[in-house]
């Protein structure tokens, strides 16, 4: 007589990456108003109301499972405590551009997919906003700093689509020091403008 493997139990760790795993995944093809609880939970191998316990709600797993990809805080808070000993406008260069041939999961597909639909691209809004514009806006001294912070995010957003997203040959072909080096000058020129001195 056979009997059926025992699968082990998955500690609340694992699961909470698989659920995460699952709704990166789906977010990604599928954007965020064409992706429902039930079929993260099935992709993840879960009950569904393990992801609502984990995560409440589809609103707050987009928020951890995308929209955290975005944030600037972690880059601001090792400025500020002395960990880094650069120009943030290099900072910035060099952490905020994703490269997705060298990750499983590339958030800017999530993004691009989410935008078009009506609730994706207000919790986009909203977790830009949070996660990257109002930080930044608040570490700048001097006049329109939400203005300017909003910009840098256009920019890197806009760089990121170009080369990654669209593919644009005279990006995609340029050497990363030098993409790095010309989209530095232009996010100093942002971050200085009448504000906070980048040294």
């Amino acid at each position: 007589m056979t009997h059926e493997p025992v699968s082990r139990k998955r500690n609340a760790a694992q699961t909470r990456a698989a659920i995460l795993d699952a709704a990166r995944r789906l977010f990604s093809e599928r954007g965020y108003d064409q992706t429902g609880l039930r079929e993260i939970a099935s992709e993840a191998h879960v009950n569904v109301a393990l992801v609502i316990r984990y995560f409440t709600s589809k609103e707050m797993l987009f928020q951890k499972a995308i929209m955290s990809a975005f944030t600037i805080r972690p880059l601001i808070a090792n400025e500020q405590g002395g960990e880094i000993q650069q120009p943030f406008s290099e900072i910035l260069a060099q952490n905020m551009l994703l490269d997705s041939t060298a990750v499983e999961f590339y958030p800017l597909f999530a993004l691009l997919r989410s935008a078009a639909q009506p609730q994706g691209a207000k919790l986009l809004r909203e977790g830009l906003t949070v996660e990257f514009i109002q930080p930044l806006a608040e570490r700048l001294d001097g006049e329109r700093a939400s203005l300017r912070a909003t910009l840098v995010a256009a920019l890197l957003l806009g760089v990121a689509m170009a080369q990654d997203v669209l593919a644009i040959p005279s990006l995609v072909q340029a050497q990363n020091s030098e993409v790095e080096a010309l989209l530095e000058k232009m996010l100093r020129s942002i971050l200085d403008a009448n504000g906070k001195k980048d040294d």
